[in-house]
Protein backbone atom coordinates (compact mmCIF):
# COMPACT_ATOMS: atom_id res chain seq x y z
CA UNK A 1 0.00 0.00 0.00
CA UNK A 2 1.02 3.65 -0.93
CA UNK A 3 1.79 6.03 2.36
CA UNK A 4 0.52 9.34 2.22
CA UNK A 5 3.07 11.86 2.36
CA UNK A 6 2.29 15.21 4.25
CA UNK A 7 2.06 17.18 1.28
CA UNK A 8 2.62 21.05 2.84
CA UNK A 9 6.56 19.97 3.23
CA UNK A 10 7.20 18.96 -0.41
CA UNK A 11 9.13 21.58 -2.53
CA UNK A 12 7.00 20.12 -5.56
CA UNK A 13 3.39 19.92 -6.09
CA UNK A 14 1.76 17.15 -3.43
CA UNK A 15 0.22 15.34 -6.87
CA UNK A 16 3.49 14.61 -8.15
CA UNK A 17 4.69 12.66 -5.61
CA UNK A 18 4.07 8.89 -3.85
CA UNK A 19 5.96 7.41 -1.25
CA UNK A 20 7.86 4.27 -2.85
CA UNK A 21 9.49 1.57 -0.66
CA UNK A 22 12.85 3.92 -0.20
CA UNK A 23 12.38 6.58 -2.31
CA UNK A 24 9.80 9.34 -3.68
CA UNK A 25 8.57 8.86 -7.03
CA UNK A 26 7.43 11.28 -9.93
CA UNK A 27 4.82 10.55 -11.84
CA UNK A 28 5.20 11.58 -15.64
CA UNK A 29 2.92 10.96 -18.55
CA UNK A 30 4.73 10.25 -22.23
CA UNK A 31 3.39 11.32 -25.34
CA UNK A 32 4.31 10.30 -28.58
CA UNK A 33 3.30 11.94 -31.20
CA UNK A 34 3.73 12.42 -35.20
CA UNK A 35 4.33 15.98 -37.24
CA UNK A 36 2.35 17.19 -40.10
CA UNK A 37 4.98 18.76 -42.15
CA UNK A 38 2.84 21.49 -43.88
CA UNK A 39 1.94 23.00 -40.56
CA UNK A 40 4.09 21.30 -37.75
CA UNK A 41 0.41 20.71 -36.69
CA UNK A 42 0.75 17.47 -33.97
CA UNK A 43 -1.20 13.93 -33.83
CA UNK A 44 -0.90 11.73 -29.94
CA UNK A 45 -0.17 8.65 -31.00
CA UNK A 46 0.01 6.80 -27.87
CA UNK A 47 0.17 8.17 -24.03
CA UNK A 48 1.49 6.40 -21.09
CA UNK A 49 2.01 7.19 -17.89
CA UNK A 50 5.67 6.29 -15.72
CA UNK A 51 7.28 6.69 -12.43
CA UNK A 52 10.50 8.18 -12.22
CA UNK A 53 13.22 9.29 -9.50
CA UNK A 54 13.04 13.02 -11.77
CA UNK A 55 12.79 14.27 -15.53
CA UNK A 56 16.27 13.04 -16.19
CA UNK A 57 15.47 9.72 -15.30
CA UNK A 58 11.91 9.95 -17.43
CA UNK A 59 13.53 11.25 -20.37
CA UNK A 60 15.45 7.88 -20.46
CA UNK A 61 12.96 5.28 -20.25
CA UNK A 62 10.79 7.75 -22.74
CA UNK A 63 13.57 7.35 -25.19
CA UNK A 64 14.22 3.95 -24.72
CA UNK A 65 10.90 3.23 -25.17
CA UNK A 66 10.74 5.53 -28.21
CA UNK A 67 11.55 2.41 -30.57
CA UNK A 68 10.99 -0.34 -28.56
CA UNK A 69 6.74 0.44 -27.87
CA UNK A 70 4.17 -1.43 -30.18
CA UNK A 71 2.20 1.58 -31.61
CA UNK A 72 0.44 1.80 -34.95
CA UNK A 73 2.94 4.49 -36.75
CA UNK A 74 6.19 5.04 -35.77
CA UNK A 75 6.29 8.39 -34.28
CA UNK A 76 8.50 11.57 -34.96
CA UNK A 77 8.85 12.46 -31.14
CA UNK A 78 7.81 12.78 -27.76
CA UNK A 79 7.06 14.91 -25.42
CA UNK A 80 6.83 14.34 -21.50
CA UNK A 81 4.44 16.49 -19.15
CA UNK A 82 3.64 16.04 -15.56
CA UNK A 83 0.12 15.72 -13.90
CA UNK A 84 -1.10 19.04 -14.60
CA UNK A 85 -0.27 18.33 -18.27
CA UNK A 86 2.41 20.83 -18.37
CA UNK A 87 5.04 20.12 -21.21
CA UNK A 88 8.68 19.29 -19.69
CA UNK A 89 10.41 18.02 -22.20
CA UNK A 90 10.00 17.52 -26.03
CA UNK A 91 11.98 15.26 -28.25
CA UNK A 92 13.04 13.94 -32.08
CA UNK A 93 15.59 11.50 -32.81
CA UNK A 94 16.86 14.10 -35.23
CA UNK A 95 17.88 16.46 -32.28
CA UNK A 96 21.73 17.10 -31.42
CA UNK A 97 21.00 15.82 -27.61
CA UNK A 98 19.82 12.30 -28.56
Amino acid sequence: MIDLIDALNLPLPWYAWRKAESSLVMIFTIEFFRTRPSDEAHATLDRISIGADNLNAATVKAKSLFDTLDMPQKPDGLRILDQVKRELFVWKPDDHDA
